[in-house]
């Protein structure tokens, strides 16, 4: 239902303009004016990090189908679409690749309200209906222009807009701090677990250098218990069920034939995944155990009196152990696409340790600031969800605001 004094309109009803430069491939130089392309446009907002250019002398002819301003929503029709952001403020001007359109709201809607619309589940849930393509979802100006939209009166559209935008900038602030927390834990780790910087008390104390098979012995438990806890390894997660991570199950019925962690185990996935160039060793930190598949390299400490668990998961984390596994990689992959790395190599690889005490001590420290790093991504979770919350209300009227 409506609520009293809304109404239900197309888009296009709204819109003074549509700026669109698809289908227009952009001349690119090495500097120039910056060019705003699908990859800058993320889901509320314009990320600038990754650079391209056209030239200067260009942009006035390039730009001939209308230029864009401050207050215009940029939208993405294709790879990926949907996404929604505000052309950024300021006296910069840039350029508009393919796979944008600009809208340009008139007198009767306000941008604001427009954009968090865009954003909200029942705006991407229109956004898709109206999609099409079999590889890649996309969706023609003609079709989004039709997509009928609640409409409250503009002042009202103008106090929503602003409620939301505030939570708006709670989450950049939130994103920030997470942002933070994350560089000064890799600064830490890179730091400590490379013996860069040492602590005081440590000074003048060498570490050593030992082989890995040393240190960690071979697991080669098999699953004589029927255990179906089957895990995968996720990047930001460890190991994790693979039903929860999947939504489904995808390993074999028989699953006698896979290898059974307890906690503290690692195991080393060798095939490529994003931010693992040369695989992803996790521990498994729960006292839950699990299977995985025997295409895992799986491993454990010898003695935890001699050395440290959490020292290590941060240690392999870090990316600490990677230049020996590039080291002993056989160039090529299998046909399964892992890494040619024998477990014979290794465990043959050398690896520099420090005492015992230092260990836990970087360990801890690491420690503190994965806590740190862990309240701010679940502050930043916190407000997201409240926000959602919120524009669920706000943008179907079940919650109106004064004006």
């Amino acid at each position: 239902m409506i609520p009293d004094g809304w109404s239900m309109g197309a888009i296009g009803s709204q819109l003074e303009k549509v700026i669109d430069y698809r289908g227009k491939a952009p001349p690119k130089t090495e500097d120039g004016v910056r060019l705003i392309t699908a990859r800058n446009v993320r889901f509320g907002h314009v990320s600038l990090r990754h650079a391209e250019y056209i030239d200067a002398d260009l942009y006035t002819d390039w730009m001939n189908r209308g230029l864009p301003r401050s207050g215009d929503i940029l939208f993405t029709t294709e790879a990926p679409l949907g996404n929604v952001a505000m052309y950024p403020d300021g006296e910069e001007k840039f350029a508009l690749g393919q796979r944008i359109i600009t809208l340009r709201t008139n007198e009767r809607m306000s941008s604001g309200y427009l954009f968090q619309f865009l954003l909200s589940n029942h705006g991407q849930s229109l956004i898709h209906s109206r999609s099409s393509g079999s590889t890649a979802l996309g969706i023609k100006s003609k079709e989004f222009v039709k997509i009928r939209i609640p409409l409250p009166p503009l002042a009202e559209q103008k106090k929503i807009a602003e409620i939301l935008s505030t939570w708006d900038r709670a989450i950049e602030v939130a994103e920030a701090q997470l942002d933070c927390a994350r560089t000064q834990k890799r600064a830490l780790m890179q730091q400590l677990l490379t013996g860069r910087r040492r602590f005081p008390e440590f000074e003048g104390q060498k570490w050593k250098e030992v082989r890995f098979e040393d240190v960690f012995v071979r697991v080669r438990r098999k699953n004589t218990v029927a255990n179906d806890n089957v895990l995968t390894i996720s990047a930001q997660h460890g190991l994790v069920s693979q039903e929860t991570y999947f939504n489904k199950r995808v390993a074999a019925k028989d699953l006698s034939g896979y290898t059974l962690l307890e906690e503290g185990d690692f195991a080393y996935n060798k095939s490529y995944s994003a931010g693992y160039p040369l695989g992803a060793i996790k521990m498994l930190e729960v006292d839950e155990p699990g299977v995985v598949s025997s295409l895992y390299l799986c491993f454990a400490l010898q003695n935890t009196g001699e050395h440290s668990r959490e020292f290590f998961r941060h240690f392999f984390e870090a990316g600490c152990f990677n230049r020996q596994i590039y080291q002993i990689a056989q160039e090529g992959a299998r046909n399964h696409g892992l890494l040619n790395v024998s477990a014979t190599d290794f465990f043959r690889a050398y690896l520099r340790v420090p005492p015992l005490a230092e260990q836990r001590l970087i360990a801890r420290t690491i420690g503190t600031a994965e806590v740190q790093e862990e309240v701010h991504r679940r502050e930043l979770e916190k407000l997201r969800t409240e926000k959602k919350a919120l524009m669920q209300q706000l943008l179907t009227g079940k919650r109106r605001v004064s004006v």
